[in-house]
């Protein structure tokens, strides 16, 4: 490029430099705007807002810092300054005048100029003071938002906390659809309301008279009929009248829960899912529980009841699922789920429980585990360490086609009822032996 440049007429390039000299404010005023136009586009791009599924103030990011105390002197000074190097500038450029009248209307011209300079950089530097003041009022109005839609938040949270104490079993269904509209609403209260409403599961709760295995749905209606009607006027009639209210406000709740942790999927709206919510539903009473297809993440269920008909197939356990102790009233399904770390020690399973293609990772641990109805755990894979020492089955046992790993603990109980031909695989698979 120098090459080009030296191999060009020296009279072209002095025609250039004159050029550039005579229209100098000319560039300067390009130049000066498009480094505003670049400044413009960089904060625009800074202050452009993420999408977030909230619909709550959001706090504000950052801190302004104060502006220095000699930020006016140097404002002052640098006006100054641009006013007493473009006026020297004008007048050394037009010194060369042969009169002195017109020399002097000149230089008049040229202290004007400088003068238009100076103002042009102070208006700059108000231009820039009032930027910063308008960033101030932004901020402070985004701080009063978000301060206004917490204060709202809470008083939702506290007003729907306090629903759930109701003694009417309507209004604690509002309470618990307010808190679920504040939590979608809000993915930092998520957690929290979360635990709030496993709180309510964990109180005491005894559930109404169910059907039993052999009692169709017809029968057990008449039977919810009959019991409401003939004990209307009486105690037992209330009573049976609030059980079964309960029993939907609980109801109401699980269904809140498992709602929000399945995760999104095709024609699934993602903003439903909540994410990593972690459920402590210790010592709590569950009926007719639904968590099929969920992502439970370190849940506790130690001496949880669970009465009627369970689903946990499909689900994902990540991290401990802790069962210990747990009672399983009813049918129960773990099929097609998969397991991190599952941990079953003295859990009562008194009907029908399936693990059939269920996937356990780390730990499988049944030890002291009683089965009393058929149970199932075709195609299951222990991939790490699994135990079930002292563990009784006395329903209909199947380990067909069941994967285990190196670490597997257990000696095969006694009064198993299972076919004659898969006796010997289901005892090498409790003695570690191969097949």
């Amino acid at each position: 490029m120098l090459t080009a440049i030296l191999a060009t007429p020296s009279s072209w390039r002095a025609g250039v430099v004159t050029a550039l000299a005579n229209s100098w404010l000319v560039g300067l005023a390009a130049l000066l705007g498009a480094t505003t136009l670049a400044a413009g586009l960089i904060l625009r791009r800074k202050a452009s807002p993420t999408r977030s599924s909230s619909v709550a103030a959001e706090p504000p990011t950052g801190q302004l810092r104060p502006l220095p105390s000699w930020t006016i002197p140097a404002g002052g000074f640098l006006v100054i300054a641009v006013i007493g190097i473009s006026g020297f500038w004008f007048r050394s450029t037009l010194s060369g005048s042969s009169l002195d009248i017109a020399q002097a209307k000149v230089q008049i011209e040229a202290t004007r100029t400088a003068l238009s300079v100076g103002a042009g950089a102070a208006g700059a530097l108000a231009l820039l003071l009032a930027l910063r003041r308008q960033q101030l009022a932004e901020r402070s109005q985004q701080a009063i938002e978000y301060d206004a839609g917490e204060k709202r938040v809470t008083e939702l949270y506290v007003k729907a906390a306090e629903q759930l104490g109701s003694d009417k079993a309507p209004v604690r269904l509002a309470g618990l659809y307010a808190l679920e509209r504040v939590a979608q609403d809000n993915p930092a209260q998520r957690q929290s309301i979360s635990e709030v409403i496993c709180a309510y599961l964990r109180m005491p709760y005894t559930p109404p008279p169910r059907k039993r295995a052999n009692v169709n749905h017809t029968a057990q209606n008449a039977l919810d009929k009959e019991l409401s009607t003939d004990g209307e006027n009486g105690e037992e009639g209330e009573k049976y009248a609030r059980s079964y209210e309960e029993r939907q406000v609980r109801l109401a709740a699980q269904r809140i829960l498992a709602r929000h942790l399945k995760a999104p999927r095709i024609g699934r709206a993602a903003s439903i899912y909540w994410g990593e919510i972690r459920l402590d539903l210790t010592e709590a009473t569950l009926v007719d529980a639904d968590f099929q297809g969920c992502h439970l993440y370190n849940v506790d269920f130690r001496r949880t009841e669970f009465i009627g008909s369970q689903s946990f197939a499909k689900a994902t356990f990540h991290g401990v699922a802790r069962f210990e102790e747990a009672r399983f009233v009813g049918t129960t399904w773990f099929g097609d789920a998969s397991f991190q770390s599952a941990w079953f020690d003295d859990c009562q399973f008194l009907g029908v429980v399936r693990f059939d293609n269920s996937v356990f990772d780390v730990h499988a641990w049944f030890d002291s585990a009683r089965f009393e109805g058929s149970t199932d755990f075709t195609r299951v894979e222990f991939n790490g360490s699994t135990k079930f020492d002292s563990a009784t089955f006395k329903g209909h046992a199947s380990f067909r086609e069941a994967v285990t790993g190196e670490n597997f603990e257990g000696d095969l109980p006694q009064g198993w009822h299972v076919d004659e031909v898969r006796r010997k695989i289901i005892k090498d698979i409790f003695s570690g032996e191969d097949s």
